[in-house]
């Protein structure tokens, strides 16, 4: 039995409106070729380094010391300071590493989309060659006579 959706009424999981197998599903290639380049633009712009607010212009240093980083100095020589420095030392790291995880995860989905509209591109041109072939098959036929 599906699960059920939280605080629904009891609709299904799947939702009948998701394709199924067996059903057809029409999928646009050029679409797919537009989603991953519109995609691929987007990420070379917040990769590039003088992007104002990019992973690394955050990690950049200004002087000897990380942008996005305050230093012990900044916050002090006592004790409440030091936990803050700790604090925020992890947070930075943080926010870099999972940052970073983001932006190789969103490079992965658009190799995948890229993948996938070369994968209907091969299709449509081995089908497209299987047509031809057939067709040149029924014309050199013998006539029946």
């Amino acid at each position: 039995m599906a699960p059920k959706l939280p605080n629904d009424g009891g609709d299904s999981l799947p939702s009948p409106d998701l394709p199924q197998v067996g059903k057809n599903v029409n999928t646009n290639r050029s679409k797919l070729h537009d989603v991953w380049k519109a995609l691929q633009a987007d990420l070379d712009d917040v990769n590039k380094h003088s992007t104002k607010g990019s992973l690394f212009d955050f990690q950049s240093l200004d002087g000897s010391t990380a942008k996005g980083l305050l230093t012990q100095q900044d916050l002090g020589e006592y004790p409440a300071a030091t936990g803050v420095y700790n604090t925020t030392k992890t947070a930075y790291s943080t926010v870099g590493d999972v940052y970073g995880q983001f932006l190789d995860a969103y490079q992965e989905m658009i190799k995948t989309i890229k993948r996938a509209a070369g994968n209907y591109d091969e299709a449509e041109a081995a089908t497209q060659q299987s047509a031809r072939n057939a067709q040149t098959t029924t014309n050199n036929a013998p006539k029946a006579s």
